[in-house]
């Protein structure tokens, strides 16, 4: 087996973030990649046998990137202060990271995905909703639907990263409070 250089996987997954900022994940195709990556087609294809390959690795690589790979340093910690770690660490990942944040919405709802991909980003969800259920258990969290909490508190961690994009500002300590305080304020249960 011929040994694959590091820098190379790493300019190719730069120049696929890149690319799909601008022609979205179908738009994709391997000579641009390529040429993007400033490595001949035939080196790609060592690499990655298709467009497929190359995507799921990518997309692979990101989520144990993110914020999945520290949710059990936070395991231990009380359902609000974990749902607390969680909305920091999302939040700081999605505005430090907005273009593999691009690529990672496209991907996850693409055709391309793998079954592995999928249980990946069921990992997460399944995580939050079971905190979330947690919650209501111990009557911390609204008797509402998990489902509607999680959609709330995901559409609003991506709706403050974007905002924070837009107007180039990062996501400081009293921004992620503040934030993470609307949020907690419309799940909290006020028995």
């Amino acid at each position: 087996m011929k040994y694959k250089d590091e820098k190379k996987i790493e300019a190719i997954f730069e120049a696929t973030l890149r690319l799909t900022g601008t022609v979205g994940i179908a738009g994709l195709k391997m000579s641009h990649i390529a040429k993007e990556a400033k490595i001949a087609s035939g080196t790609l294809y060592i690499y990655f046998e298709s467009k497929e390959e190359l995507l799921n690795s990518l997309y692979a690589h990101l989520i144990n990137q993110g914020t999945l790979r520290k949710i059990p340093q936070f395991s231990h910690l009380p359902v609000k202060d974990q749902l607390a770690k969680i909305w920091e660490s999302s939040l700081i990942f999605r505005v430090d990271n907005h273009t593999q944040i691009v690529f990672i919405e496209q991907f996850s709802i693409s055709p391309f995905i793998s079954k592995e991909g999928q249980k990946q980003t069921k990992k997460f969800t399944h995580h939050i909703k079971s905190l979330l259920d947690k919650g209501k258990e111990e009557g911390q969290v609204k008797n509402l639907n998990t489902q509607l909490m999680y959609s709330l508190l995901v559409g609003s961690i991506r709706e403050f990263a974007n905002e924070r994009v837009k107007d180039k500002k990062r996501a400081n300590k009293k921004f992620i409070a503040e934030t993470f305080n609307l949020a907690w304020e419309a799940i909290k249960e006020t028995a």
